[in-house]
């Protein structure tokens, strides 16, 4: 069985490392080989980046791995009130106004970019601009609102992008491999066996795996 296991290991590790490379790196999604590519898009925010929850699986629960979920965007810290602006000229997909309580997305604004075939989302805004309608045309760095804390715990834009413009969460992709925000501090991805064990009939790899991108 020991031979077995460790096919099984390097062949998961080539999956992993292709797998994280497209993600990383290309943007390419299984679905259509698409990609997003705005060119001419300006920055969200107009301050330095600063990344306080990136992209990827987070532990809901601290000191715990039994819970986790994946953050599919950024969450870019700002002073409450800092301007945010449009990446690109778009369409407004959905926005809300008007949070009061809770935790999710609060005050946000959602937009599409049909004829570059992608989605910017906005997130915990304290304010949506008066222009942000139904189905309105926003055009590149057009303000959009406001950073705020609503639906969160902290001041910060969530800031997400997705592939596509209807598409469900399995869309989204590291907003750094975007065009939106200048990024040159890249890594090259990899992914490593650290171990493997069997227990019956089940074999468990554990994997390390490195960011393509080497945050602030």
């Amino acid at each position: 069985m020991k031979i077995s296991v460790w096919a099984f290991v390097a062949s998961l590790t080539l999956a992993l490392a292709v797998w994280f490379s497209h993600m990383g790196h290309s943007s390419v999604m299984a679905d259509g080989n698409q990609q997003c590519a705005i060119a001419g898009s300006v920055s969200p925010l107009k301050i330095a980046l600063d990344i306080n929850n990136t992209f990827g699986p987070r532990t809901l629960e601290p000191g715990s791995n039994s819970r986790y979920d994946f953050h599919r965007g950024i969450d870019w810290p700002a002073p409450e009130g800092t301007p945010v602006y449009a990446v690109a000229t778009g369409t407004v997909k959905s926005f809300n106004k008007t949070w009061t309580s809770g935790t999710g997305s609060g005050n946000y604004v959602h937009l599409t970019h049909a004829s570059d075939n992608c989605e910017t989302r906005y997130n915990h805004l304290k304010t949506v601009d008066d222009a942000i309608t139904d189905n309105a045309q926003v055009s590149t760095g057009q303000l959009i609102g406001t950073v705020g804390d609503t639906g969160a715990q902290s001041f910060h834009l969530h800031f997400s992008v997705r592939i596509g413009t209807n598409v469900s969460q399995r869309a989204s992709v590291h907003p750094l491999s975007s065009p939106f925000i200048p990024w040159t501090n890249a890594t090259s991805p990899s992914a490593k066996i650290t171990g493997a064990f069997q227990e019956g009939s089940s074999v468990t790899a554990i994997v390390e795996v490195t960011s393509p991108y080497v945050e602030p």
